[in-house]
């Protein structure tokens, strides 16, 4: 397994571990969690993020240092096409959301927007390296 599924894969479960209860939270329509939460749980993200591609390059030091080849550009490139496709989608909601509710939620709805985006990216990623392997 390459450095870039590898990577992939933690950044796909730890957004679904941080990102989860919030959007269960905001879809149910539950009151949401002070600012200051919400900006705790953004900087717990990024955290866990760098602590696992550390990780992962402390454990594969050869496939992190190694340059990403042809395939590898074409998974990320259709990836993140996928994602761009999930973002425009939450986008859109963002308009009708404008209308309809309050500014607050309408911020939190663009974070859920990013982090389905990202983790849709990784899956697809994923999915493209298990089908090609």
């Amino acid at each position: 397994m390459s450095f870039q599924e590898k990577s992939a894969w933690a950044v796909m479960i730890i957004t679904a571990l941080v990102f989860t209860p919030l959007a269960m939270a905001f879809f149910a329509g539950h009151p949401l969690p002070p600012t200051p939460r919400l900006i705790g749980t953004m900087i717990g993200f990024v955290i866990l993020i760098v602590i696992s591609q550390i990780l992962i390059g402390l454990f594969s030091p050869k496939s992190a240092s190694a340059p990403t080849d042809e395939r590898e550009q074409r998974i990320e490139l259709r990836a993140e096409r996928v994602g761009g496709f999930v973002l425009a989608v939450f986008t859109i909601g963002l308009v009708w959301f404008a209308v309809k509710q309050d500014a607050s939620r309408i911020a939190v709805l663009a974070f859920l927007g990013l982090a389905a985006s990202e983790f849709v990216k990784r899956f697809w990623q994923i999915v493209l390296y298990r089908r090609e392997a």
